[in-house]
């Protein structure tokens, strides 16, 4: 309460109604302090206000008991010089009692939550009637908006992570959508004219028997159409075959039965019968290095992967030196190389020749479907092998097969 002579309370009612507040003597001797002043400003007790706090406002060259008197009633900030934390406070000095002394009674002022936080402060420190408590609930209401606000911008941006993933998913499932249907596309284009070829040059030499039909029949002239028919026949025997083969393979059906076996028996085999129909009457040179070891694979899917490679090899370097075959035995690897010297394969369509139905622009002259390597990257594959290629336009190709051994 307010007298005549001044503020007066009881000690412990300065305590629950000004927990900031100080008390100093005539000597500027403070002789007590608020319990949530000496959270701020320990080890006042008995000491000089002016060692303890300093006079921000209004500024004062020096400060004396009859200065402080002077300032009663007036609004003050001073700042604690010493303990860690020196808070501002804003406040007033009154009168209190008859007696000679001081009472500061005020509060700190915060513009954060963070700012009470570092003090060690919280809101029951404060008395229930100050002002301050209000600015403390309002910048709590603002943390705490802040805080839904970051958590709102957060969930946006994960539900937009999702829908950039949902999206990048659909235009994966276009691509591939794209992509079979050009398979598709792919498959009718080549597969029909590879069908139409051979059943054309079958009926022309069927036609042409046919109208020399003579009691009889010149024996060359007939065998010669008539290796046309077989050799067209095997052609469309071995298409079918190789689209049946991916037809296991996408439907995980091709099934690899591993058994010892002779590497060279099969890599002999296959070059003597295509070099005994190859027209120019060029083989393939066959280089061993290495001493040879157990090769555990199917041998009928390894024969089809090297005769591809093989009679293609000298099907795309016709007129040029021969092929070479290299086989090299490593600890644990088995590596078989077959190199060409013809037309080779263009830059920018040799991370394609491995796709179903694609061909490179400079064969297209060259009977062909598209296929082979497709099937041979799946049957090496299917081995734990892989399958890798080398090539220079107009200089060389090779295709190198890793597979594992025992």
């Amino acid at each position: 309460m307010k007298t005549d002579n001044g503020l007066y309370f009881k000690r412990n009612n300065l305590d629950r109604l000004f927990p900031f507040y100080v008390l100093i003597n005539s000597d500027l001797i403070i002789e007590a302090y608020g319990p949530s002043m000496k959270k701020l400003h320990a080890n006042c007790l008995k000491t000089l206000f002016t060692d303890s706090f300093k006079l921000i406002r209004p500024v004062e060259s020096q400060v004396e008991f009859d200065t402080l008197v002077r300032l009663a009633g007036s609004l003050v900030i001073i700042k604690g010089t010493s303990g860690a934390i020196t808070t501002s406070i804003k406040g007033q000095f009154e009168s209190y009692d008859q007696e000679q002394k001081l009472l500061f009674i005020g509060s700190p002022w915060f513009n954060s939550i963070e700012e009470l936080t570092i003090t060690g402060l919280s809101i029951n420190d404060f008395a229930h009637i100050d002002p301050t408590i209000d600015l403390l609930h309002l910048l709590k209401s603002q943390e705490i908006i802040n805080e839904d606000l970051i958590r709102l911008v957060t969930t946006i941006n994960e539900q937009k992570n999702k829908l950039k993933k949902g999206e990048k998913i659909i235009l994966n499932t276009l691509e591939k959508e794209r992509e079979l249907n050009k398979l598709k596309t792919d498959f009718v284009t080549i597969t029909s004219h590879e069908f139409r070829t051979p059943l054309a040059c079958i009926s022309s030499s069927v036609e042409l028997i046919q109208f020399n039909n003579r009691p009889v029949i010149n024996a060359d002239y007939a065998q010669r159409h008539l290796t046309n028919i077989m050799s067209e026949v095997d052609h469309l025997s071995k298409l079918i075959d190789e689209i049946l083969t991916v037809g296991q393979m996408e439907s995980a059906g091709l099934r690899c039965k591993k058994e010892t076996v002779n590497i060279d028996d099969i890599i002999n085999t296959i070059i003597d019968n295509i070099s005994a129909i190859q027209n120019d009457g060029r083989s393939v040179t066959v280089i061993r290095n290495g001493i040879p070891k157990v090769l555990l694979a199917d041998p009928i899917l390894l024969n089809h992967v090297l005769k591809y490679l093989i009679a293609n090899a000298l099907k795309y370097s016709e007129s040029q030196k021969q092929p070479i075959l290299t086989l090299v035995y490593r600890t644990k690897q088995l590596v078989i190389r077959v190199k060409d010297f013809g037309m080779g394969i263009p830059y920018i369509e040799q991370d394609k020749v491995f796709q179903a139905f694609f061909r490179a622009g400079n064969v297209h002259h060259i009977k062909g479907n598209g296929l082979g390597l497709f099937i041979s990257k799946n049957i090496v594959e299917l081995h734990g092998g892989q399958i890798r290629l080398k090539s220079t336009p107009n200089v060389s190709t090779e295709f190198s097969i890793l597979l594992p051994l025992q």
